[in-house]
């Protein structure tokens, strides 16, 4: 979306901030294809360097733009956690006390690690995997249904997450470090 509203910045003479919380090459074209990674990069490294203010989610992601506009800064994109007290639980109410919970809220694709986490724990009567979140990868998800202690709940409101989240033991995932992005 940064292209066109390049273009309406400078048609309509507007401020414009770009919010990044990822770069798009990084996250999601393969350095092996070095031309469109390069070029996408580019892209948006010029974008940058044309808006009129940059904002990304921590200094390390921000040294990556060598050119930046005059106002550039960092802002976390978390939570201070008080939005959603209501639904999150007290750990002593957690349910199957017994069993070993582990959560994973968030994209359902294969560079997750989500395939090697239900393989490990394949069999474990004491520990569970409850996956949330939007599928990318729908026969990723129907290979990792097959383990009997992997669950899926489907794409949650953020508040649902949360709660679901906070009756875990751990969130888990596994991040390839082959894909640049998941250096940030």
């Amino acid at each position: 979306t940064i292209l066109p509203c390049l273009l309406y910045k400078m048609i309509c003479r507007k401020t414009l901030i770009f919010d990044v919380c990822d770069r798009y090459a990084m996250a999601h074209i393969s350095p092996k294809r070095k031309l469109l990674y390069s070029l996408v990069n580019k892209i948006e490294e010029q974008s940058a360097k044309m808006a009129t203010a940059l904002i990304t989610v921590q200094d390390k992601l921000l040294a990556t733009f060598p050119s930046k506009p005059k106002y550039a800064d960092v802002i976390m994109n978390c939570s201070d956690g008080n939005f959603c007290n209501d639904k999150i639980v007290d750990r002593e109410q957690k349910t199957d006390a017994g069993k070993l919970t582990l959560i994973f809220p968030g994209t359902i694709s294969k560079d997750r690690g989500l395939e090697i986490i239900s393989r490990a724990i394949k069999g474990l009567d004491n520990v569970e995997l409850v996956i949330a979140g939007r599928v990318i990868d729908e026969k990723l998800l129907e290979r990792i249904l097959k383990v009997s202690n992997v669950k899926y709940e489907g794409l949650l409101h953020r508040n649902d997450a949360l709660a679901l989240t906070s009756k875990a033991d751990a969130m888990i995932i596994l991040y390839d470090p082959q894909v640049p992005n998941n250096n940030f």
